[in-house]
Order: structure tokens, then C-alpha cells, then sequence
């Protein structure tokens, strides 16, 4: 340890010097990301969507939706929690109603 670049816990004195690895490794995933992103032109791209949309409509049932949810995630992004919670606040809301309803002897709307 060094003494001079250090408190006496070890942690770096303000203004040290001393410069750490970095994260080994971190300029070949760099250029991995870029090799990758360079390969990927529209065209692939277009070929790749065209595919899902084929196996959505063609493929076996679990193959479809697969399909069916990519093609959304990436249109549209993954569901998040808060939209799950809407909709299930929705719901509880909409039972309530129901129930209300059945208990007074009123008529349900089936909406």
C-alpha cells in the first residue's frame, strides 16, 4: 500500500496520482459493439423484421408469439410495471362497479 497516496484505512487521499486498471478489457468490447453495429445495416435489419412477421404468420403457435412479442417489444418497448398497474387498478375498479351493481339488483353493463 502506499502510504503517501493513502489515508491510514486505505482509501486515496484527495489528488492522488495513482492511476487505476480501468475496466480491463473495456476497449475490445468496445470495438466488438462497433464491429456488430457496423454489420447490421437497414437492409439486414429489414430482412430480420420481415422474417419475424413470416414466422407470425406461419410458424407453430409458441413460435408465433414469440414472434408476435418481439415485434412489439420493439415497436412499441416491453410493458413496464406502471402499465400493469394501471391496468390492474383498472380492473379492481371495474369489479367494484360489478359488484356494486349485483348487490343493488341493478342491471350490468357489459363493456
Amino acid at each position: 500500500m502506499d502510504a503517501v497516496n493513502r489515508h491510514g484505512d486505505g482509501r486515496f487521499k484527495p489528488g492522488h496520482a495513482i492511476p487505476g486498471p480501468g475496466r480491463p478489457g473495456l476497449a475490445e468490447l468496445n470495438k466488438a459493439r462497433q464491429a456488430l453495429s457496423d454489420a447490421i445495416t437497414p437492409e439486414l435489419i429489414s430482412e430480420a423484421v420481415g422474417i419475424m412477421v413470416e414466422i407470425m404468420r406461419t410458424g407453430k403457435n409458441r413460435d408465433r408469439l414469440t414472434a408476435i412479442g418481439m415485434l412489439l417489444d420493439r415497436r412499441f418497448g416491453p410493458v413496464s410495471q406502471s402499465d400493469v398497474a394501471a391496468s390492474v387498478e383498472e380492473l379492481e375498479t371495474r369489479i367494484t362497479e360489478l359488484l356494486s351493481a349485483v348487490r343493488d339488483g341493478r342491471k350490468v353493463n357489459h363493456e
